[in-house]
């Protein structure tokens, strides 16, 4: 397994996080019923292979099954809760139809990480996010009930997830004015068909030496290769009913021939090459990838192993690359021709 320093943090963790959006009591029920499958027994199974796998960072949110994702977690490490980084997410809707059910409110937030922490069995959550912006909320009132927590030692360290990048910034900018602790992670969707923060997200979490964690590697398991022409359901998978995040099935499946004639030479399976492929950028600090089965899981960790070469990269690299802002096809076009045959040449 590879570890990585989560931005300007010392917190180490493996560079695959398992997610526990998988886990619930009630299969066929709740908000996401073709991705929320695994029970008690399965979780408890799934949690200790990654344990015993050199796995030691698991993902969670308060939404996830109604809380169910959190509490099964937390059942599932057990006694094995000093060996594990717990990361979970609030702002959610976990109050059903109650007004103040959900969002970044000081007073959402304050009782929302009690119930994170009692369902999670533990005494402090290790990284704690923003699961989505509040357009209801001022920022500064999030922040400020944030540091709170943290020096109450209810959490050890914050960050986002799904945040327009100019409102990342803008919190760090009032973190740093108040010397309050920073975001050491941004969690946000990333996978070979679906590259968009390449073009500001990126850039931004690279400036603020924030840590990514890649949410979608597979986009929801179509990169392992089992949607097929022939059986577009994938066997009962989850994009069958639930075809998020959206792509071009076309693209998608030029994307999983290249994946399989990647792996093919090493018996590398299509979501080894997928995750791999995240792997190899160093700006990624975590990929979370999930599973319904413990082969399953452990297929994905073998993605850890599998090391592809700057040609297999550069060949998927050119198969999704993202479409550029006009912005940025301005300021590259539109600089100063003096400065860049002069100066731009000594500074590379």
């Amino acid at each position: 397994m590879q570890y990585n320093r989560l931005g300007q943090s010392g917190l180490v963790v493996s560079r695959l996080c398992f997610g526990t959006m998988t886990f619930t009591h009630t299969p066929g029920e709740g908000r996401m019923p073709a991705v929320a499958k695994v029970r008690q027994k399965e979780a408890d199974d799934i949690v200790a292979a990654c344990l015993d796998n050199g796995v030691n960072f698991f993902n969670s949110a308060d939404v996830y099954a109604n809380g169910e994702g959190e509490e099964m977690l937390g059942a599932a490490l057990g006694k094995r809760r000093q060996e594990a980084v717990i990361g979970t997410k609030v702002g959610g809707r976990t109050g059903g139809a109650a007004l103040l059910g959900a969002g970044l409110s000081r007073r959402h937030m304050v009782m929302a990480v009690e119930e994170s922490l009692r369902r999670l069995k533990t005494d402090w959550i290790d990284l704690y996010l923003f699961h989505k912006a509040d357009p209801y909320t001022p920022i500064e009132e999030t922040l400020d009930a944030m540091e709170t927590l943290i020096r109450d030692g209810k959490i050890r360290y914050a960050g986002v997830s799904n945040w327009q990048p100019w409102k990342m910034a803008k919190a760090i900018q009032y973190q740093k004015d108040r010397d309050y602790s920073r975001f050491i992670a941004a969690e946000y969707y990333y996978s070979l068909l679906g590259r968009e923060i390449e073009n500001d997200l990126i850039p931004a979490a690279l400036d603020a030496d924030v840590g990514l964690l890649a949410w979608g590697p597979l986009a929801s398991g179509y990169l392992s290769g089992k949607y097929t022409s022939d059986d577009p359901t994938g066997g009962g998978g989850r994009r069958a009913s639930f075809a998020f995040p959206p792509f071009d099935p076309a693209k998608g499946d030029e994307v999983v021939a290249a994946l399989r004639e990647i792996g093919a030479p090493t018996g590398a399976s299509c979501a080894q090459v997928a995750l791999a492929w995240l792997l190899a950028k160093p700006v990624v600090g975590s990929v979370i990838m999930s599973g319904t089965s413990v082969s399953q899981v452990l297929d994905n960790i073998g993605a850890a192993d599998v090391k592809l070469s700057a040609e297999d990269v550069a060949r998927l690299n050119a198969l999704t690359p993202p479409s550029r802002p006009l912005l940025d096809v301005v300021i590259e076009n539109g600089g100063d021709h003096v400065m860049k045959a002069t100066l731009y040449p000594k500074q590379a």
